[in-house]
């Protein structure tokens, strides 16, 4: 149909495809009021993470004594000095765990922004291009999809070396395809909604509709799921650090860290404690915010609030 052609049904259209467009200012002022109504354990979450967060920006200057520095103070419990003990070689576990952080904490981001960029462009495209598009990418989607998460990041890692940065580009390879499929099932179940019908009608082309009309539909959806990565970034992260595939000693991480207290954890169990009790309240802070960041970021909610 030309842009010229009119139909006892294009009125309709329009309308409904101008009702779908929603001032700036009112945006925010939505999500200002989401943000206020979340529920208390989201902001718990929030809470949470941006603690551990700013606690790992700061921790050059937060961190009490050198974390690579040994003295002959081994294994000692806490104490005054020492809040958290000293590790097998005298080493201060909190200021270990303070510079570890750093590593958990961008390590999930890393891997979060990139699964989101790659998997959310390719699963969008996917869904709504459709055809030999959707078909390659489900297929490669699939083949990754068939490996397990954890086997898929130890061959790439174990393949390209270990370091932080190896281990981002592996979980990103594992946790891209699921936030590929999320995306995509989005995308498929948006594209037949009676706004994109507008949208089309009006004239709009297919990259304006994808980036305008469903792109801010998906995201609520993409940024749930990248709660998950997050949380998911952060226990393989240590689970490769664990198993001395991942950051290795004597740079500090939450996994390496328990991994070098297994030989004493009868005598002095704080330094697999700590970094476990780290691990697990980031991960439950992670997805306690992800509640209501799914409210936050979803447009649909703006009609209830």
């Amino acid at each position: 149909m030309r842009r010229t052609d009119i139909t006892p049904e294009q009125p309709v259209l329009v309308e409904a495809a101008a009702e779908i467009v929603v001032p700036p200012a009112e945006v925010q002022r939505t999500r200002m009021k989401l943000l206020r109504h979340m529920s208390p354990m989201s902001k718990i979450g929030l809470a949470v993470v941006g603690i551990i967060v700013l606690l790992a920006l700061a921790a050059p200057w937060l961190a009490p004594f050198d974390p690579l520095a040994p003295s002959a103070t081994r294994l000692a419990g806490p104490s005054e000095t020492h809040l958290f003990g000293t590790d097998l070689y005298g080493r201060d576990v909190l200021s270990r765990m303070l510079v570890g952080a750093r590593v958990s904490v961008m390590v999930g981001f890393v891997v979060t922004l990139s699964a989101l960029v790659i998997g959310g462009t390719l699963g969008c495209v996917a869904g709504f291009v459709g055809g030999v598009a959707d078909a390659v990418v489900s297929r490669i989607t699939e083949v990754l999809l068939a490996v397990p998460g954890v086997l898929l990041a130890i061959a790439i890692v174990a393949t390209l070396g270990s370091g932080v940065w190896n281990v981002c580009i592996a979980l990103t390879l594992g946790q891209a395809p699921i936030m590929i499929r999320v995306v995509r099932s989005s995308t498929l179940a948006l594209r037949e909604r009676p706004f994109v019908r507008a949208a089309h009608a009006v004239g709009a082309t297919r990259v304006r509709i994808l980036f305008r009309h469903i792109a801010p539909y998906v995201l609520g959806v993409a940024a749930v799921q990248g709660t998950f990565v997050f949380a998911h970034a952060i226990l393989y992260e240590a689970a490769l650090s664990f198993l001395g595939i991942g950051v290795k000693p004597p740079d500090p991480t939450w996994g390496n860290m328990i991994s070098e207290s297994r030989a004493f954890l009868s005598v002095q169990p704080w330094n697999a404690i700590f970094p476990g009790l780290a691990i697990t309240v980031l991960v439950l802070g992670v997805n306690f915010l992800g509640d209501g960041l799914r409210d936050l970021v979803d447009p649909e909610n703006q009609e209830r609030s």
